[in-house]
């Protein structure tokens, strides 16, 4: 009898693969028959349910921020405002290995986007996601006056995602050193724009990037 392959499954793993593959050896080197050999399986199954390798470029991404969002469920339970904005500004950076090896894949896309437009286009639309739910902090933050109401949150929001942007491009350093000194730029920026009562308030010992 015949196996039978769940088909959204499969793509998953190959997805998987493909999105550990690309942060271990590059965009470059992760071609199709690669990626196959990893997963076990022929060429063409892979190409069975994935047209060309920017397709699985794309699925290997949406794998990585599915999964970071299923890491941050636990700022359920951090308190609101200021606590938890600074905290998920934490989660986006790469201050563990399922991180790094998330920036890598997304600076393969950024780099890809750069000359496809199909890809630049879902590489905006993934980065306005990103925008909107910090954002959405940000803002939350600003109306229980954690935050110094002269500010402009759009501004502040751009300001922030550019620093989170900017110390993910440093992915290749993996020591505690640098993941200190990551989370002291954030630090240093979140004081200037919170309110003395509210950020003397944080308790920065519990926090996961502690």
């Amino acid at each position: 009898m015949p196996k039978i392959v769940d088909a959204e499954l499969k793509r998953i793993e190959l997805a998987e693969v493909t999105w550990r593959l690309i942060a271990e050896e590059g965009f470059e080197a992760t071609t199709m028959r690669r990626i196959a050999e990893r997963a076990n399986c022929t060429t063409g199954l892979v190409t069975h349910y994935f047209a060309s390798k920017d397709e699985l470029l794309l699925a290997a991404v949406e794998r990585g921020i599915d999964a970071a969002e299923k890491r941050r469920l636990y700022l359920r339970n951090v308190a609101p405002g200021l606590p938890v904005l600074r905290e998920f500004i934490v989660t986006m950076l790469p201050l563990d290995e399922p991180m790094r090896l998330h920036w890598q894949v997304w600076i393969s896309l950024w780099e890809q986007a750069a000359i496809k437009p199909m890809l630049a286009k879902e590489w905006l639309r993934m980065t306005e996601f990103s925008k909107t739910q910090l954002r959405a902090h940000v803002d939350d933050a600003f109306r229980r006056k954690h935050l110094q109401q002269y500010i402009d949150i759009d501004l502040q929001t751009r300001t922030l995602y550019s620093l989170i942007y900017g110390l993910a491009l440093d992915v290749h350093h993996k020591d505690r050193a640098w993941d200190k000194m990551a989370t002291n730029v954030i630090d240093s920026y979140l004081r200037t724009i919170s309110t003395p009562m509210h950020w003397n308030a944080l308790d920065l010992e519990t926090s996961t990037a502690s």
